[in-house]
């Protein structure tokens, strides 16, 4: 090993031999497999999530001073530049962040100017002194870390650069060098502040350098060198080196405010150096996934300069070389012969009524006999349940179509609700009927009325939206033809009511015919606030307007995103779609027409500032589709990837067909597939509603077919032949040892249990129940031919609405040794900031110990204010064991007690005790030298005496 400082000269001459006679051997090493393995640590973590880290040895550095890093494996984790899953872990990085309501009172997403906050490896940075966002500024994590972060410079609308003075005693620079200050394309505002220096108090350091691209929309780490000394004046002698591939097949852009980020590149080895000899490289190999054309890793190689390669670890990953957007034969979900009246008497929508994470289906009819509503609860496997008959009001209310029906959860309990609501020339009336969360309904409740003449039935679009982000559901009306545009909102009370009505936008002039323009409600830019947007297709073009929420019931001005003049046929040719097709999360504007001249679908990539790039052809199929409205057009993600796809259904005299053209994920199609050849007489096209939507809660959505008509109610169902575990790592083999993994969505009762009451959430929390893929069971070799199977079970998922700070992990997650019986149950604080710490945990055997428990361990917490007002420092103020054998007799309980005395908080106990039930006891006291925090030091932490008082038994 070269070191460097006093003496460098002479240790480097010294070990000169070595270094040459392992390279001698080089290339006959690379490529003989040697005994022994990779070490790597599987685990489950507690969001229920497979993960596997890898640590890279790199030479040591002085005093410490070396990388780590590991290549860490989450299952729960995108596609980047390790493929799916994998990623670099070690590397720090400063980044922009949103604002929230916990947090600043008010809700905001990135749009890189003075309102935007800083997050640094996830936590939020709180301001300490100066002014956010400008130079000279002084911030703290959120959660105290002990750090102070100081920014530097301008550029564009923020900081320059920062650095960071850990309790450590490291100093970090982010941002500072060209390479890791990565602007927002086409902007001087930075994106991302990434790590490019470390150095410890005897000047020791490391450098860390980048690849980016002109434009700034790609970024890399490329090396990592360190063993220089500033104080010596010594160079760095050792790195690691990133080397990546840029053919990958799988490439993919993303937009932020406008700005593009590519992926581009895998990595491909990671490179260990001892000055300019190698001591370490490790390999990784790639295959693309047959369902998803994603990259997976399937082998990881280390290989020694001296002492060659070790066998590598093969990954195999779930899969199908079947062709996606395949659909099973038909299935009946329910039948009821009677007569329903007219078609079109009742409006359909499926959704899950009773919270149990199964879609229901849910039939409402409101005209002159009155307000009627069935449910029927589904089974989990595509099949409904008996008819319940949840509303019934024997009044006049109006001509069929006079109110507008939905099924939104609109006071923020997690369960759906019926909503009417009609605009026209009596004015606005809004009913709600809460749901009980067992798929029955509260009595109505008066929600909104405002007389007056509203012209038209149908004139306004009515819909029920959070337009604020608080977590409650609020009421919007929105007009958009010969007078103008006009909105309005009706903010929820969360009681099923709304507040008095205030005005959203209001742009006078002629807009044409009402109707003209497809209005829809979304989160265009991404922020988390809903806009408002309207698309019109016909003979003069395509133009598409937005206008952006502000986050409490109203929008910016008017921004035209689209503009292409021409024929595109009469209005309604043309069914638009907001969705996201390239997988960033920003929805793009799609067009599709099938009919008499084929099948055209084009598309608007969003820019996630309210903009769209120009017009992609995503698909066309020429030839005779039939009328325009035969076939239901419709965006879904039929295979799961994240990427939307361009289905179409075709319900009528002639037979149910489904076609499906899979996404590729830059806006464009593969060529079709024929996804249903039912033949057979369906009645009038119309007749049945064809949907795509999970009906058997595996997270991949299904075909369904509902008719409700003078025939009776009638539904059918396919399901999809895909499977949500695509993607996901299934075994680990390494050196003779194989750790198998299974997968269960949260769905599935064997392995998930919601809350409810007492454990229910309350307000403005959420308890949740969706087809989330956790791990099930993890099968691993026991080193003498056999097998330790493990069981996994969860419990208690709750998030946090309104707030941001969103989920907030399980209550409880257990683990069951099926060889040997034994289980380990932990129960989770979902409080911040405690949120995801260890509550209460226990060792169980069933009939041995304290009524199946031999271990518990039960945690208290306290929490105060950190090194600076703003923070947060949360810490065990108690850990209490108790323990028990076999038979059920007790151990002496052991009690450990914490105290942090300090004022201002540096997160160093002041006193540590240590009890036990048999009167012994161990006290610690902790005296420390005054913290030096004046002229830019930052020393914390010193010790300055421990007194230790014991006490025998």
């Amino acid at each position: 090993m070269k070191y460097t400082g006093r003496g460098c000269a002479r240790i480097a001459a010294a070990t000169a031999w070595l270094f040459a006679s392992w390279m001698a051997g080089i290339a006959a090493a690379q490529t003989t497999t040697v005994a022994g393995s990779t070490p790597g640590q599987f685990s489950v973590n507690e969001s229920g999530a497979a993960t596997h880290r890898i640590p890279i040895q790199v030479p040591p550095g002085v005093a410490g001073m070396e990388p780590k890093l590991e290549l860490a494996y989450n299952s729960q984790g995108g596609n980047g530049l390790l493929g799916i899953g994998w990623s670099l872990s070690g590397i720090s990085v400063i980044s922009r962040c949103p604002r929230t309501m916990a947090q600043d009172g008010v809700r905001g997403g990135v749009k890189f100017d003075m309102n935007d906050r800083y997050c640094m490896d996830g936590q939020r940075l709180i301001l300490v002194s100066g002014t956010y966002g400008v130079a000279g500024s002084e911030y703290r994590t959120e959660l105290d870390s002990f750090s102070k972060i100081v920014a530097s410079g301008t550029a564009g609308s923020g900081v320059a650069s920062f650095t960071v003075q850990t309790k450590a005693g490291l100093t970090m620079e982010y941002g500072n060098t060209a390479d890791s200050r990565v602007e927002a394309q086409g902007k001087t505002s930075v994106r991302i502040w990434a790590l490019n220096k470390i150095t410890d108090v005897k000047t020791n350091f490391m450098t860390f350098s980048y690849y980016e691209s002109a434009d700034s929309s790609i970024h890399a780490l490329t090396t990592i060198n360190y063993g220089g000394n500033a104080a010596a004046a010594a160079p760095a002698n050792s790195s690691v080196v990133f080397e990546y591939d840029t053919a990958r097949l799988d490439k993919s852009q993303s937009y932020i405010q406008g700005s593009q980020i590519q992926l581009d590149r895998r990595m491909t080895a990671i490179k260990a150096y001892s000055g300019a000899s190698l001591v370490k490289t490790y390999t990784l190999a790639y295959a693309y996934g047959a369902a998803t054309r994603k990259s997976h890793v399937n082998s990881l190689t280390e290989c020694s300069a001296v002492s060659g390669c070790l066998a590598p670890i093969q990954l195999t990953w779930a899969d199908s070389s079947a062709a996606p957007g395949i659909f099973s034969s038909q299935q009946t979900g329910v039948i009821v012969p009677g007569n329903w009246g007219a078609v079109g008497s009742y409006q359909k929508y499926r959704a899950d009524l009773n919270g149990d994470g199964t879609t229901d289906l849910v039939a409402i009819h409101i005209g002159t006999d009155g307000v009627w509503a069935y449910t029927w609860l589904g089974q989990g496997d595509g099949t409904l349940g008996s008819m319940t008959n949840v509303i019934a009001i024997p009044d006049n209310w109006g001509t069929v179509g006079s109110y507008q029906a939905q099924v939104v959860d609109i006071n923020g309990d997690g369960i759906p609700d019926i909503t009417a609501v009609q605009v026209g020339p009596v004015g606005v009336w809004a009913y709600a009927w809460l749901g009980k969360g067992d798929g029955t309904f509260f009595p109505k409740v008066d929600a909104v009325s405002v007389s007056g003449n509203w012209g038209s039935i149908g004139d306004y679009k009515s819909e029920i939206v959070d337009m604020n982000g608080d977590g409650i559901a609020d009421l919007t009306a929105v007009y958009i033809g010969p007078a103008g545009v006009y909105g309005y909102t009706w903010l929820g009370k969360g009681d099923g009511t709304f507040l008095p009505m205030t005005s959203s936008v209001a742009v006078s002039g002629n807009w044409g015919t009402v109707g003209n323009y497809q209005k829809q409600i979304l989160d265009i830019d991404g922020d988390g606030i809903p806009d408002l947007t309207a698309v019109l297709i016909g003979p003069d073009g395509v133009y598409a307007y937005t206008w952006l929420g502000k986050g409490d019931g109203t929008f910016l001005a008017t921004n035209s995103a689209v503009t292409i003049s021409g024929n595109w046929g009469a209005v309604g040719s043309y069914r638009s779609q907001f969705i996201d097709v390239n997988g960033d999360g920003i929805p793009d504007l799609t067009a599709v027409q099938i009919g008499p001249v084929g099948v055209w679908a084009y598309t608007w990539i969003g820019k996630g500032d309210g903009s769209f790039l120009p017009i992609v052809t995503a698909a066309t199929v020429d030839g005779n589709w039939g009328s325009i409205g035969n076939y239901q057009a419709q965006l879904a993600d039929v295979n799961g990837d994240g990427i939307a796809d361009l289905t179409a259904v075709n319900l009528g005299p002639s037979g149910a067909f489904a076609y499906t053209w899979m996404g590729k994920g830059d806006g464009t199609f593969l060529p079709w597939t024929a996804a249903l050849n039912g033949y057979g007489n369906w009645g009038t096209v119309g007749n049945y509603k064809s949907e795509f939507v999970d009906i058997n809660a595996d997270g991949i959505p299904d075909i369904t077919a509902t008719y409700v008509g003078p025939d009776g109610v009638y539904a059918y169902f396919w399901t999809n032949t895909q499977t949500s575990t695509y993607d996901q790592l299934l075994t680990i083999d390494q050196a003779g040892k194989r750790t198998t993994v299974t997968y269960s969505p949260l769905t599935k009762a064997a392995v998930y249990t919601k809350d409810s009451t007492p454990a229910a959430a309350v307000f403005p929390k959420i308890d949740l129940i969706f087809p989330q893929y956790v791990v099930n069971t993890v099968a691993s070799s026991n080193g003498i031919g056999g097998t330790v199977t493990t069981q996994y079970n969860y419990g208690g998922l709750k998030a946090e609405q309104g707030t941001g700070r969103g989920m907030l992990g399980f209550r409880w997650m257990k683990s069951k040794n099926l060889t040997n019986n034994i289980e380990s149950y932990t129960e989770f604080n979902q409080n911040w900031p405690l949120t995801g710490s260890v509550a209460r945990s226990e060792t169980r055997l069933a009939g041995s110990g304290n009524a199946g428990v031999l271990k518990r361990t039960t945690n208290t917490y306290a929490q105060g204010t950190g090194s600076a007002t703003g923070t947060t420092f949360a810490y065990p103020s108690q850990s209490v064991e108790e323990s028990w054998d076999l038979g059920g007799s007790a151990y002496p309980t052991v009690t450990n007690a914490y105290q942090y005395g300090q004022s201002p908080q540096y997160g160093d106990p002041t006193q540590i005790s240590v009890t036990n039930s048999a009167s012994a006891g161990k006290t610690t006291v902790n005296e420390y030298w005054p913290a030096n925090t004046g002229s830019g030091s930052w020393v914390l932490g010193r010790l300055k005496k421990a007194t230790v008082t014991s006490v025998a038994p």
